[in-house]
């Protein structure tokens, strides 16, 4: 793995509210090395001595965020924010058989996908009085994604090309009820949503079926009542949620006979659990915590 990052924080404030400016820049390059002889020996009518199987990835991505925040007045606080970001990822694999002391090439895959995304979100909280507070938020987003792809495999395979865009939308919200208690605690219910794209698959020594050459979007949502207390002047911090996750079309990671892998939608599952988390802090020197999570993930 080789990383680089870079980035430019801007920020001003004033009677009219806050603004925050946040640039970014993300270069990322790896690559994977594997044993691939068990796989080939499934395509190769003649003993293979060795398989491997090279894998490199460049990705290149910029992102910028733009906050602002309404000053307080009121009960009413409130912000608004808009998000770009913009990546390109070239990625190289090959798969090369040796057997009677030649070595040849039996798959390469040479592939650019290209994700913009934009979106705008805000959030409100209202004081409603007694140390209670509501909160309405939401983001609305788009995400274009193109995949441009060249596969070359010699019999038994299929050399091919693919070149594909598509385009998804929607919006998340988020809502929240708090109640701030004395000592720094407080008790909330939450409720927000997350999104991820879709997009193509384009690998495999033969084409994707019918089935398998597209994944779609999936979705997920939380629900979520906690609690956090301070009681003892501070000397004890407990905390406990709990929780639940619905998750729609989950995406996941799949392998062909080949050992060449591929995105596929799984189905949906959801999540329930009880996380509770407390420290003690028994001396000025000596700090005793400890945490539990009680869950039980299903795939529906």
């Amino acid at each position: 793995n080789r990383l680089g990052q870079a980035s430019l924080n801007i920020s001003g404030s004033g009677d009219w509210g806050q603004i925050d400016s946040v640039t970014g820049y993300v270069r990322h390059n790896y690559a994977s090395r594997y044993d691939a002889t068990l796989s080939l020996s499934q395509f190769s009518q003649t003993a293979v001595e060795l398989g491997v199987y090279d894998e490199s990835t460049k990705l290149r991505m910029a992102v910028q965020d733009l906050l602002y925040t309404a000053p307080a007045r009121g009960r009413l606080r409130w912000m608004l924010g808009a998000f770009a970001a913009r990546s390109l990822e070239d990625g190289a694999s090959d798969l090369r058989a040796r057997a009677g002391g030649m070595t040849r090439g039996v798959y390469n895959e040479q592939r650019e996908d290209r994700l913009n995304e934009h979106a705008l979100y805000g959030e409100a909280t209202y004081d409603l009085g007694g140390g209670w507070k509501a909160a309405v938020g939401g983001r609305a987003f788009k995400t274009m994604v193109q995949t441009r792809s060249h596969v070359l495999a010699p019999p038994p395979g299929q050399s091919r090309d693919l070149d594909r865009k598509a385009s998804f939308d929607g919006f998340s919200p988020k809502l929240s009820l708090q109640r701030d208690l004395s000592g720094g605690g407080l008790i909330y219910l939450l409720s927000s949503e997350g999104y991820r794209a879709g997009g193509f698959n384009s690998g495999g020594l033969l084409a994707p079926g019918a089935t398998r050459r597209v994944f779609r979007p999936d979705h997920l949502r939380n629900y979520e009542m906690g609690l956090a207390l301070n009681p003892w002047r501070g000397r004890m911090n407990l905390r406990a949620a709990l929780f639940m996750v619905d998750w729609r079309n989950i995406q996941t990671d799949q392998y062909f006979g080949s050992g060449l892998s591929y995105t596929a939608n799984v189905g949906d599952g959801r999540n329930r659990g009880l996380e509770i988390e407390a420290t003690w802090r028994a001396t000025p020197r000596l700090v005793v915590s400890g945490n539990a999570l009680f869950n039980r993930p299903e795939l529906t």
